[in-house]
């Protein structure tokens, strides 16, 4: 297991431990209409910078919290549209940072002007505790039971077996909402790049893995080196292990002719050469790493000119170094010697056993070594 894989894990224990144990709670609400505030968030017209995080969104539970809250009230708040989205944003903020204030440097309430109040949760996937807990505390309890309020958006979402509340409240009157299906979805979340003002700044890394498994490249990770062939799927990481939906990161090739990246974060390496892979959200770059590549020699075959096969035949030792005859092929087309390849040999002059070592160069890399027998 690499040290990157070990700390998920003990992450993903502490996080388990959290949910199983405590809940943490925190609540606010303003009493006159919301402000304007200055920080960047994305609009419509401009490129998609957000980093979208894969949850599963539970909207079984928010209704279910809704109805609860209903019945302390004993009058109905109304689901709204607008407040859901505010919330189920909130929610996955909070992934990063739980408290009143997004990541991105906004207020609590400055996604959207109608919402009002909100509390927040953390820790259990248990409406019925959420709500316990919550009405026990003078503050949260304050915002479900003001006569002011007449909205509400509820999400509830979990990731890495740690479920996080949200309830946004405004004093306008409901649309009704939409109730969505329970399932699994990407929410994305506005994490400005480093030389704007933000709460939070993550470190990015690209995690490559190949055949189910983290790569760490022989060589080191940068530049990693790979065969041409190979395919890597490719994701984006933030501190803590944040994984974001590789689906919506914008990668690139700075040489599409070595290396290609296609919609689902899966690199291609298509000819021997470097590259750049880039990782960005909108304009915003977000990570990126060398590769080179080249063909390898597992991909020729060695063939003895005396026995036509890949292995190598017995040689008569005439007192004179032994030196097989062999034909290098590869399936990337012809290969020459020097340019491609070297041959040397070992323990060929005399009775015994003799080796052929086959070193790749150039366009190629790689080891190849053989063995024959030398009789008198």
């Amino acid at each position: 297991m690499t040290d990157r894989s070990c700390k998920r894990f003990k992450d993903s224990i502490e996080r388990l431990l959290t949910a199983a144990l405590f809940v943490l709670l925190m609540t606010v609400c303003i009493s006159s209409a919301a402000g304007t505030y200055a920080y960047a968030e994305d609009d419509e017209e401009t490129e998609d910078n957000l980093l979208y995080i894969t949850c599963t969104v539970d909207y079984d539970k928010a209704y279910e919290v809704l109805d609860m809250i209903n019945s302390y009230r004993g009058s109905d708040l109304t689901m709204d549209s607008d407040l859901q989205e505010a919330a189920l944003t909130r929610a996955v903020e909070t992934i990063l940072y739980f408290e009143h204030a997004r990541p991105n440097g906004g207020k609590w309430n400055s996604q959207n002007a109608r919402v009002k109040g909100e509390n927040l949760g953390r820790g259990s996937g248990s409406a019925s505790r959420l709500m316990d807990l919550w009405m026990d505390s003078p503050g949260h309890r304050e915002n479900i039971l003001r006569g002011s309020f007449n909205s509400i958006g509820v999400a509830c979402v979990e990731y890495d077996d740690v479920y996080y509340w949200v309830q946004c409240f405004g004093y306008d009157e409901g649309d009704g909402g939409s109730r969505g299906e329970t399932g699994v979805a990407s929410v994305g979340i506005d994490l400005p790049s480093d030389d704007e003002y933000a709460i939070v700044h993550l470190s990015y890394t690209i995690s490559q893995y190949m055949d189910g498994e983290y790569f760490e490249s022989e060589d080191g990770d940068n530049p990693i080196h790979m065969d041409v062939g190979d395919s890597m799927d490719l994701g984006l990481i933030g501190d803590d292990w944040i994984e974001f939906d590789a689906t919506k990161i914008k990668w690139k090739s700075s040489d599409e002719s070595v290396a290609t990246v296609d919609e689902n974060g899966t690199l291609n390496i298509l000819a021997p050469g470097e590259a750049t892979i880039t990782a960005a959200s909108g304009n915003i770059e977000r990570a990126s790493f060398d590769l080179i590549s080249n063909y390898n020699l597992k991909d020729v075959i060695i063939m003895d000119n005396l026995s036509k096969s890949p292995d190598i035949a017995e040689r008569t030792y005439l007192e004179v170094p032994v030196i097989p005859a062999l034909t290098v092929l590869s399936k990337f087309g012809p290969v020459l010697y020097g340019r491609d390849y070297t041959i040397s040999y070992l323990s060929n002059k005399s009775d015994g056993t003799a080796k052929t070592v086959i070193r790749g160069v150039g366009d190629y890399r790689g080891i190849i070594e053989k063995e024959f027998k030398i009789a008198s």
